[in-house]
């Protein structure tokens, strides 16, 4: 017995519509058989269709440009200690800004070239340490920096998040179409068991016979009536 959720869907509408090809080409004088292979290739350009319809390419494009982003919002921080601790102008306050400098950044910048979560979780550290040394932050001038990191590292955020949902609605979308492809191939063998098991039926089920079981190994057979 056939049934698609023992198979790859990606696979079974690829092959679906392979069967359809041969349908109408051994049973181009029968109307109903041609109907059903309309409804077939339907079913199966659906599933493709869904598979490879959800561009996530703009939501990756922003999570950058939002990355860029925040990166820059560090760097920021970390140049403008960097004058105080250097311009003779700011003598007063260069005592303040080293010390500051090496709690948030006594490391280096290299974890900007982490991936996105080591950074994430890296620039809230520095939130949490600038928030905890409000005297520092007014007397060097910072606030206005500093939140406008805040501002970018929540922009980043919101975008991975968007992206992600993008993605967590594909497998969704994709299994709401996996029963109207199983419909349309049993009406179909249903119809195809009615004219024997004869040459022209093997050929053209044949390419749902190759099909590989998931998590198993397949042993072609000529498929049976998918079990509702």
């Amino acid at each position: 017995m056939f049934f698609v959720s023992h198979y790859n869907l990606y696979e079974v509408a690829a092959a679906t519509l392979v069967v359809v090809v041969r349908l109408r080409e051994q049973f181009a004088g029968d109307a109903a058989m041609l109907a059903r292979a309309d409804v077939m290739e339907l079913a199966a350009r659906a599933v493709l269709a869904a598979f490879e319809g959800v561009d996530t390419r703009p939501a990756t494009e922003a999570v950058a440009h939002r990355d860029a982003v925040r990166d820059n919002d560090v760097r920021a921080i970390d140049r403008l200690l960097s004058l105080h601790m250097l311009s003779a102008v700011h003598a007063a306050t260069a005592g303040a800004a080293a010390r500051l400098h090496k709690l948030l950044f006594g490391d280096g910048l290299d974890f900007l070239k982490a991936s996105f979560n080591i950074e994430s979780s890296r620039i809230r550290e520095v939130l949490a340490m600038l928030d905890d040394q409000p005297e520092a932050v007014g007397l060097l001038g910072l606030a206005p920096y500093v939140e406008q990191l805040r501002t970018s590292q929540a922009q980043f955020e919101a975008e991975m998040d968007a992206r992600g949902a993008l993605r967590a609605g594909r497998p969704q979308q994709i299994a709401s179409l996996r029963r109207p492809l199983h419909r349309a191939l049993r009406a179909t063998l249903l119809m195809l068991e009615e004219q024997g098991n004869t040459t022209d039926v093997k050929y053209v089920l044949e390419p749902l016979t190759r099909l590989v079981r998931t998590g198993s190994p397949a042993t072609p057979t000529t498929p049976a009536t998918p079990a509702t």
